[in-house]
C-alpha cells in the first residue's frame, strides 16, 4: 500500500469530518505492519479498509457515509457498554476476568515489544503476551500500566493465564482441499500454552505424535504423524504457502511446524521456514 496516497486519502477523510475533530495516528500493529487511521476522542479508527474500497473505485460520497456510519455505531457501543477506563487503577477490578494470552510471533514483534514496553514472555519462537478484552477491541498490557494498577507482571500473567485457561480449547474437525488436511483439526492459537492434556489424549487416539501447524494468529492446525518422507518439510511448505497467499501480513503466527511428542508430553519446533 502506498504510504502517501494513504496520508493523503486520511486527510481528505478528516476534510470532511471535521465535526468529529478527528487526529491523524499511525499504529504498529502486530509483525511491526503500520496501520493508518484517525483518533476520534479515545477510539481510533483504521482508514486501510475504506481505502481499498476507495481504490476499487468506491465513490468518496460513500465512504464517508460508511465511515460515519462505523462510528456512530462504536459511539453506541460504548455508551451502552460497560467498558473500565483502560489507565484508572480503582477500575483494574473491572477488567480483572477480561484479561487473556495470546501468541505472537517473537522475532516480528521485538522492535514493538520495546517501543511501546508490552509485556511478554518467550514460548519456543513465539511471544506470550497478556492483553485486555474490552469487548469493542483488545488492548496490549504494558509496564505503563503496571505502574498504573500497581500490580506485579507476575500478577498480570498469572491472572491471564487462569483466565485463558478457563476458556473451552475448542478443537473442531477440518476437511481441507488438500489429501494432507485430511483428517486434520484445528484449535485456538492460544490454547498451544495450556492443552498438553487434550494433545495427549487426540494422540493417543490416533497411536502417533501430532504436527501443530500454525495457520494464522488465530488458530493451529493439528495433523497426525504419519512417518512419510520428508513429512515435516511439506507440511512448512504448506504453511508457508498459506502464509504467502491466505493470511494478511498481520495475522502470521509463524513459519515453523511444531511438534506434540506424546511419550515426552511436550511441544517443540521440529521444522523452521
Amino acid at each position: 500500500m502506498n504510504n502517501t496516497k494513504m496520508k493523503q486519502f486520511c486527510q481528505v477523510i478528516m476534510e470532511r469530518i471535521p465535526e468529529e475533530n478527528p487526529q491523524m495516528t499511525e499504529v504498529i500493529k502486530n509483525n511491526g505492519v503500520t496501520r493508518t487511521g484517525i483518533v476520534i476522542d479515545n477510539m481510533i479508527l483504521y482508514l486501510d479498509e475504506f481505502f481499498r474500497k476507495y481504490q476499487e473505485n468506491v465513490s468518496l460520497e460513500k465512504i464517508i457515509q460508511m465511515i460515519k456510519t462505523t462510528i456512530s455505531s462504536a459511539e453506541r457501543t460504548m455508551d451502552t457498554k460497560n467498558i473500565a477506563n483502560f489507565v484508572n487503577p480503582a477500575e483494574f477490578r473491572n477488567i480483572k476476568k477480561k484479561i487473556f494470552l495470546k501468541v505472537v510471533n517473537l522475532e516480528m514483534n521485538l522492535d514493538r515489544f520495546s517501543v511501546r514496553k508490552i509485556l511478554n514472555r518467550r514460548f519456543l519462537d513465539l511471544a506470550v503476551i497478556p492483553y485486555v478484552d474490552m469487548e469493542i477491541g483488545t488492548t496490549e498490557i504494558s509496564s505503563l500500566n503496571l505502574d498504573f494498577w500497581n500490580v506485579s507482571e507476575e500478577s498480570i500473567f498469572r491472572l491471564a493465564t487462569e483466565n485463558t485457561k478457563s476458556r473451552k480449547t475448542e478443537i473442531t474437525s477440518f476437511l481441507g482441499t488438500l489429501d494432507i488436511m485430511t483428517n486434520s483439526l484445528t484449535f485456538g492459537a492460544s490454547s498451544i500454552l495450556h492443552c498438553q492434556e487434550t494433545l495427549k489424549e487426540l494422540s493417543d487416539k490416533y497411536g502417533s505424535n501430532l504436527f501443530l501447524l500454525p495457520s494464522s494468529i488465530y488458530e493451529f492446525i493439528v495433523y497426525p504423524e504419519t512417518g512419510i518422507d520428508k513429512e515435516e518439510e511439506k507440511l512448512g511448505l504448506m504453511v508457508r504457502e498459506i502464509n504467502h497467499n491466505e493470511v494478511s501480513e498481520e495475522d502470521v503466527l509463524s513459519y515453523s511446524i511444531y511438534k506434540f511428542d506424546r511419550i515426552k508430553n511436550c511441544i517443540d519446533i521440529v521444522w523452521r521456514g
